[in-house]
């Protein structure tokens, strides 16, 4: 489970879910939700830096948990390196 909100409102909600048995992500999300509106496909998309081979960041514990979830989901995730 992750961290709890401080705000009231979203901790009494986090809390709900929780005790209905969902994974409550709040940390994660992708930079980008593209959407075709001709073909109707969406693609999740996390821009990352482009560095030299070994300084390459990957991505965040929440970022590859998030990605895994809208997969399973059925979205296409990508991840970017630009430089």
């Amino acid at each position: 489970m992750g961290k709890l909100k401080k705000n009231r409102r979203e901790r009494q909600f986090q809390i709900e879910m929780i005790k209905n048995g969902y994974e409550v992500l709040s940390k994660g999300w992708p930079d980008f939700l593209c959407y075709n509106n001709i073909t109707r496909n969406i693609i999740a998309v996390e821009i990352k830096r482009k560095c030299e081979p070994t300084k390459k960041k990957g991505l965040s514990v929440h970022q590859k948990r998030t990605h895994e979830i809208l997969r399973k989901a059925g979205l296409q995730v990508e991840v970017k390196y630009i430089q």
